[in-house]
């Protein structure tokens, strides 16, 4: 098993970071469009989508990394039930270029996603992430633009352990280790007409603060696309061996 203190991890993690700060203080659906969903998945573009999750795609593939082969980085609620999966899960702190994920209304369901940045001199957690507000006011989670945010300890769910899933995909042959920015827009994950589907049916009541009605229905859809995911493996493995 390839170490999380690997240092082909640490580059990817550092670079992600640098790219994620490169781009504060941008904002807009336009720029959006442009910069982020273009890049990353452009059947999205003009579709109006909210791309937090987008946006730490884009940092990871800038620094040779897919997310994309893990989950559908894009909605927020799986990035956690994948997380949990693979033991890359914590709630008790954060380390420099995690995935930290944020639960505004404590009602179990993840609403944002930023990139953790960490500054031990604040009461507060600094992150950087895309389609926030700059300040209090406004959306938190689709706030249309690129900001360094110190947020309140109680609004975050947990963070994913970045360490940990770039040894994973190492381990499982998601990623060449290299930071190596490539196009990676036809190489995302097997599910994603289903999750797309997914996505577009809920992605319009997460946003628009009906996370409670819809926290058991996620939980069963994630369980659901999780085991489906691993009976292809598990299909693809006996076929490769009946070969």
């Amino acid at each position: 098993m390839t170490s999380t203190d690997d240092p082909r991890i640490t580059a990817a993690i550092n670079k992600a970071a640098q790219v994620a700060y490169s781009m504060v203080g941008n904002s807009g659906q336009a720029w959006a469009d442009r910069n982020v969903w273009a890049v990353v998945h452009p059947a999205a573009v003009g579709n109006n989508w909210a791309w937090c999750g987008g946006y730490m795609d884009l940092c990871f593939r800038r620094a040779g990394v897919n997310l994309m082969r893990c989950a559908w980085w894009y909605y927020t609620p799986y990035i956690k039930t994948f997380a949990q999966r693979i033991g890359a899960w914590k709630t008790d702190g954060g380390s420099y270029g995690d995935n930290v994920l944020f639960d505004w209304d404590s009602d179990g369901v993840i609403d944002h996603v930023g990139m953790s940045i960490p500054d031990y001199d604040s009461a507060y957690y600094r992150s950087v992430e895309g389609n926030t507000s700059p300040g209090n006011s406004g959306s938190q989670s689709n706030g249309g633009g690129v900001w360094e945010r110190y947020r309140d300890w109680a609004d975050i769910a947990g963070w994913v352990d970045m360490r940990v899933v770039l040894a994973w995909m190492l381990d499982n042959g998601l990623w060449d280790g290299t930071t190596t920015e490539g196009d990676y827009s036809d190489e995302e994950n097997e599910l994603n007409s289903t999750e797309k589907a997914q996505l577009a049916a809920v992605s319009y009541l997460l946003h628009n603060n009906h996370g409670q009605a819809l926290a058991a229905v996620d939980r069963r859809t994630a369980e659901m696309v999780s085991l489906m995911r691993d009976l292809k493996k598990s299909i693809d493995a006996l076929a490769a061996k009946i070969k």
